[in-house]
């Protein structure tokens, strides 16, 4: 585990939007984790965009949350390199950027935040 996950703690009111976004050229898959929520996650195919979920039933409070991150190369996709973000009602969550070392076929990383709901 080697891709660097920054993290920002975010507060927001409610209704809570989450956005993430690729614009790698690897293949990166993204897997959301809020609280008790159900995971969200996203297989992105080289620089797919954004993608974009609403969190329903998230309480007011704090709630932790872990973004995981996976980044792959293969035959048809050989570009290592990873650029992605999640954002939480527009205010950066977490970011990751970077390129899968040499020799290898894959990476992944994990960073944690709080998410407070007001």
């Amino acid at each position: 585990m080697s891709i660097s996950v920054k993290t920002e703690n975010v507060s927001t009111p409610s209704p809570v939007r989450v956005e993430m976004t690729d614009a790698s050229g690897a293949h990166v898959e993204l897997v959301l984790l809020v609280g008790d929520q159900k995971p969200i996650r996203h297989a992105f195919d080289t620089t797919e965009g954004t993608i974009s979920a609403p969190l329903h039933r998230l309480r007011r409070g704090d709630h932790p949350c872990t973004l995981v991150v996976l980044a792959l190369t293969h035959k048809d996709n050989p570009n290592g390199r990873y650029d992605v973000s999640v954002k939480v009602n527009g205010q950066p969550a977490a970011s990751a950027n970077g390129k899968i070392p040499a020799g290898r076929g894959n990476d992944t990383g994990r960073g944690d935040f709080v998410l407070s709901v007001l």
